[in-house]
């Protein structure tokens, strides 16, 4: 990352300093370091995971597996070209994965198992079996010599006559054979493998060959018993159809009598005088018609009687028409006689008298005429009465018969349809009667290939069990040693620091190994000048000393974020190589709290800094020397209850004057900086600022929060140190310093 404004910046991931490649990418040398360094672990789980797994399944019980196949074949053959009573089944992937349900359902099971008997076998029918010894029984054994085994063939075992017919423990005994049964059909093919896995070689093979020969003859089974049960529905159903049809025959026969119906077709009596009676209604009104007519022209006529006898009617009587003549002739007597003779003359009067009774006859002719007239009106309107009531009449039972005849095309119907169904019967009869035959019965499933003995278990594999496990656990571990490496999150080279801090680095102090823990890192630094941790402090104060190569720091501080990380040891062994030089230099304990300068010289309880501050005593009274490396030094004192105040006193300000003019070096140790605030005060009145950081140890987010809040109280930090450093393990990470210490080729120039 870029700097921040203290110079300060890069808080990117473990990978940065080297672990990642620039894209982000790992480096292939990381992870074979990776591998290297966690070798143990993942030796270690491996070895364990293999012999666990070899153990676990030496322990287990082998299984054997048969394995039957069997061909959805359906059955294409028709003798006698007749329809099937039972259709063949399809040849779809449906009808296969359904099929091989029905293989491995409860119901095939039960045929198997008395098929086998298997309630006499132990390896299903558990109350056969004898108890196993347990393993308390096995250790007493062992100490008291009775055979536990012994004792489990003297138990009784229950009469299978006793409970061979339960119908819950044949149920629950299929219940265990399909435990072993394994029905998979073929994804793209008509074939069903059968498996069945035991623990007996010979039962997997017989399990397997009868389940699939179980199946095959249920389904001809199937096929016969469906065939019977048709035959014998179709008996019963052609005796009631042809009951029901003798009783539909009846039922319309009387029917058509009761309303005189010939048919559904035909036309019926009452239809037949209907339309006569229709035909003779017209006559009559016709008749009427014209009777009426003559008659209301006669009652015309009458009030005029000069015009009657020209109604027609009168016209047509021959008695009228004979008496006209007769008047015509007497009135022209009449007329001759009136020539001859006077009105009053005998004759005249007798003409005329008879004149007069001609006419009356005449009227009373044409009165007969009208007479009759209205009578003929009369009879004829009384038989279009007679005749519309009759129509009427008809009509009437035409609609009843209308009606009845709705019905009888039902009943009809009901008839045909009894005849249909009868005869469909009788015939269906007939060819059920064929197909009744065994030898015309085919399953729709054949056997392909029978199981056979196997001749090794299949389960457990061993080998492959315990490969499979070993490269589960090499991944599980080398997965878990990526991991951990990845949470690792302690600086583990200088590179790391510089690249997440933008900070320089002045070197790394190596750790101690068992024997020199119990000596102090100073004096072993002034003991063995030529050792790998002397070296180290040298290397060291030089980049310190360089650091600014026009003025070299005086007054250097060293802290840290959190305690333990050899703040102290780091101090001394500076001052040590310094005095070793021959420059004049002091160390400053401000660790007022939790001292520890007085401790590593030999110096506890003596007054120091915390008394100077306080006004107690001057500064020849703290200074201290030290005979065995020839250090003058201030121990902490016997401290102070405001060690901030007192350290960003002006007395304090004073006393780093007093050492900077006396001494060519001062070397200032003070307490862990997220711990307490007591050396923010002196990082501003210091030349340089040295921050330890623990190898391994330390967070990084721990130390950059340290180092950020030494910045930010105004350090001049002039580089990092990496202490107490495991230079063996180190050795084996591929950052450049990784052999800076501990190459073959560097340990010829170190003392130890």
């Amino acid at each position: 990352g870029a700097p921040g404004p203290y110079g300060y910046g890069n808080y990117g991931g473990y990978g940065a300093g080297g672990d990642l490649g620039a894209a982000g990418q790992i480096d292939l040398r990381f992870l074979i370091g990776i591998l290297r360094r966690r070798k143990f672990l993942i030796a270690g789980i491996t070895l364990f995971v293999a012999v666990a797994t070899y153990l676990y399944v030496s322990q287990l019980t082998p299984l054997y597996q048969a394995t039957a196949q069997i061909l959805i074949d359906p059955d294409r053959q028709n003798v006698v070209n007749i329809q099937k009573v039972e259709e063949g089944l399809s040849t779809d992937w449906l009808t296969t994965q359904t099929e091989a349900t029905i293989i491995s359902s409860q119901d095939i099971a039960q045929k198997v198992t008395d098929r086998l008997e298997l309630e006499r076998n132990p390896l299903f029918n558990w109350r056969l079996r004898r108890p196993e010894p347990s393993l308390r029984d096995v250790v007493m054994g062992w100490f008291t010599g009775a055979d536990p085994r012994a004792e489990a063939r003297q138990v009784e075992i229950e009469p299978l006559e006793s409970y061979a017919g339960d119908p819950d423990f044949r149920a629950r005994l299929a219940r265990v054979f399909r435990g072993g049964l394994t029905v998979i059909p073929a994804e793209r093919g008509r074939v069903i493998d059968i498996s069945y896995t035991s623990t007996d070689p010979e039962m997997a093979m017989r399990a397997a060959n009868t389940t699939a020969q179980v199946y095959i003859d249920n389904l001809k089974e199937s096929k016969g018993r469906a065939t019977t049960e048709a035959t014998e529905w179709l008996t019963r159903r052609v005796d009631e159809v042809q009951a029901e049809l003798a009783a539909a025959e009846r039922e319309l026969e009387q029917y058509r009598q009761k309303y005189r119906i010939a048919g559904t077709e035909g036309i019926s009596l009452p239809a037949q005088q209907l339309s006569q009676l229709n035909s003779d209604l017209i006559t009559a009104m016709a008749e009427l018609d014209r009777v009426q007519l003559q008659y209301n022209q006669v009652q015309r006529l009458q009030s005029n009687p000069g015009q009657i006898e020209s109604a027609g009617a009168v016209l047509a009587s021959t008695m009228i028409q004979s008496l006209k003549v007769q008047e015509v002739q007497l009135r022209r007597e009449i007329a001759e006689l009136a020539t001859v003779y006077r009105d009053g003359h005998p004759k005249m009067i007798q003409a005329k008298a008879d004149l007069s009774d001609l006419r009356s006859q005449i009227q009373a002719e044409i009165n007969k005429v009208a007479g009759n007239l209205k009578n003929e009106r009369d009879l004829a309107a009384a038989r279009v009465s007679r005749l519309e009531a009759a129509i009427a009449q008809r009509e009437a039972e035409l609609d009843q018969i209308d009606e009845a005849r709705v019905d009888l095309r039902s009943l009809e119907s009901r008839v045909d349809a009894k005849k249909q169904l009868h005869d469909t019967l009788l015939q269906r009869l007939a060819e059920t009667d064929v197909q009744k035959d065994n030898e015309l019965q085919r399953a729709d499933a054949k056997l392909i290939n029978a199981a056979t003995l196997p001749n090794s278990p299949f389960y457990p594999r061993s080998t492959l069990i315990t490969v499979m496990a070993c490269i589960a656990a090499l991944v599980f571990s080398v997965v878990l040693a990526i991991a951990l490496e990845f949470m690792d999150s302690g600086f583990r080279s200088l590179a790391q620091v510089e690249a997440q801090t933008n900070l320089p680095t002045l070197g790394m102090l190596p750790a101690l190994n068992k024997k020199r823990r119990e000596e102090h890192p100073h004096q072993f630094a002034t003991e063995k000048q030529g050792s790998l941790y002397a070296e180290s402090v040298r290397t060291i104060r030089t980049a310190l000393m360089l650091s600014n190569p026009t003025r070299p720091p005086k007054t250097v501080l060293v802290t840290s974020s959190m305690p333990g990380e050899g703040k102290t040891s780091t101090v001394l062994s500076i001052a040590c190589q310094s005095v070793m030089t021959g420059r004049s230099c002091i160390v400053i304990d401000c660790d007022l709290r939790q001292p520890g300068l007085g401790y590593a010289l030999g110096n506890v309880g003596y007054i120091g800094l915390g008394d100077y501050l306080v006004g107690s005593c001057d500064l020849e009274d703290i200074v201290g020397y030290d005979e065995a490396t020839g250090l003058d030094f201030i121990g902490a004192g016997t401290g102070t209850v405001r060690p901030v105040e007192h350290l960003a006193s002006p007395r304090m300000e004073k006393l780093l004057q007093e050492v900077t003019r006396r001494y060519q070096m001062v070397i200032i140790d003070t307490p862990p900086i997220l711990a307490v605030s007591d050396a923010l005060p002196l990082l501003r009145e210091v030349d340089a600022t040295v921050f330890i950081i623990r190898w391994e140890k330390t967070k990084r987010d721990v130390a950059k929060s340290g180092l950020k809040l030494a910045l930010e109280s105004g350090a001049n930090i002039a580089g990092v140190v990496l202490g107490n450093v495991d230079v063996r393990k180190h050795s084996q990470y591929d950052y450049a310093d990784s052999g800076y210490y501990y190459h073959k080729s560097y340990r010829k120039y170190y003392a130890s």
